[in-house]
C-alpha cells in the first residue's frame, strides 16, 4: 500500500472537524427551534444561575401544632422542597411550614432552574398529655384519693386546681392525693402540664361525689304488730340526715332521731 500523503491526511482531518461543526450547528439550531416553541431549551442558554433564599418569618421551632412562613427571595418560579423532596402543590412565593425538617427553596426562569437554596431547619416540639386519670366516684369526705397524668419529662411542670375537695399531696408532680369535699355532687379536677420546650397541654375531669354505704348492726326490737305503731331503733354507721326507712317493703311512717352510732326510730305500719 502506497502511504497517504501530509496533506491528503490534512485535508481529511479539516473535513472532519468541519462535519462535526455542522452536527452540532444542527443540534443547536433543533434545540432553539424546540425552546421557541416551549419545549426546551437550548444548550447554551442554560448557564448555572445563582440560588435564591428563603427567609422565615418567625421562629422556626414551635410546638406541635404551630407553624413558620417560609418565603422566597423570588416572586416566581419557585418550587418548595423539604429534606430534599419536591412538596407537591408548593410553588408560591411563600410556604406555610408545619412539619420538622430541611426546607429549601428552587426558582425557574426561562426554563432554567437554579440550585436550592440553604436549608432552613424547622423544628416541632411535641405536646404533651394532660389526660387525668381518677377514680371516676368517691365517696364524700374521703381521703387518699389518686389523681395522676403522664410524666411529661424532665423539667414539665404541673399546676392542678380543684373544686369541692382538697389537695393534700402531690402539688407540682404528675400525681396528688386528694381529699372529697362534704358535699355530694360533682368534684373537678383540672391541670396544665408544660414541657421543658414550653409546650402546654391543660385538661379537666370530674369525679361523682357520692355518700358512704349505709351499714346496719342492730335494729330493737326486730317484731312488731300487724298493725304497725310499733317504736324501732336502727343502730349502723353512715346515716344521713333525710334517709328513708323500709320494712319488708313498707316505709316507715317517721323517723324521728338520730344519734352517733347514728340511730333512726320508725314507726312501720303493717305490710
Amino acid at each position: 500500500m502506497v502511504p497517504q500523503r501530509q496533506s491528503d491526511r490534512r485535508r481529511d482531518e479539516y473535513d472532519v472537524r468541519r462535519h462535526r461543526q455542522r452536527q452540532l450547528h444542527r443540534e443547536d439550531h433543533r434545540r432553539e427551534q424546540l425552546h421557541q416553541r416551549g419545549i426546551g431549551r437550548s444548550r447554551r442558554d442554560c448557564q448555572p444561575h445563582p440560588s435564591h433564599t428563603d427567609t422565615p418569618g418567625g421562629p422556626t421551632t414551635f410546638c406541635a401544632g404551630g407553624n413558620v412562613t417560609l418565603t422566597s427571595s423570588s416572586a416566581s418560579g419557585n418550587q418548595w422542597l423539604l429534606n430534599g423532596n419536591p412538596i407537591g402543590g408548593a410553588t408560591n412565593n411563600t410556604y406555610l411550614a408545619t412539619a420538622a425538617g430541611n426546607y429549601t427553596v428552587t426558582v425557574t426562569t426561562s426554563g432554567c432552574t437554579s440550585a436550592a437554596s440553604a436549608a432552613t431547619t424547622v423544628t416541632v416540639n411535641p405536646n404533651p398529655n394532660a389526660t387525668i386519670t381518677a377514680p371516676p366516684t368517691v365517696v364524700k369526705n374521703s381521703t387518699g384519693n389518686i389523681a395522676s397524668v403522664a410524666n411529661a419529662g424532665v423539667g414539665a411542670t404541673y399546676v392542678w386546681g380543684i373544686t369541692n375537695g382538697t389537695i393534700t399531696a402531690g402539688a407540682g408532680t404528675a400525681s396528688i392525693t386528694f381529699t372529697a369535699g362534704a358535699s355530694t355532687g360533682t368534684l373537678t379536677l383540672n391541670v396544665t402540664v408544660t414541657t421543658s420546650a414550653g409546650c402546654s397541654d391543660a385538661k379537666s375531669a370530674n369525679v361523682n361525689v357520692i355518700l358512704p354505704t349505709v351499714t346496719v348492726t342492730s335494729v330493737s326490737p326486730n317484731f312488731g304488730t300487724a298493725t304497725g305503731g310499733t317504736n324501732v331503733t336502727i343502730n349502723g354507721t353512715n346515716f344521713a340526715s333525710g334517709a328513708a326507712v323500709t320494712f319488708g317493703g313498707t316505709a316507715a311512717t317517721s323517723v324521728v332521731g338520730s344519734r352517733s352510732p347514728p340511730r333512726r326510730r320508725p314507726t312501720p305500719r303493717a305490710p
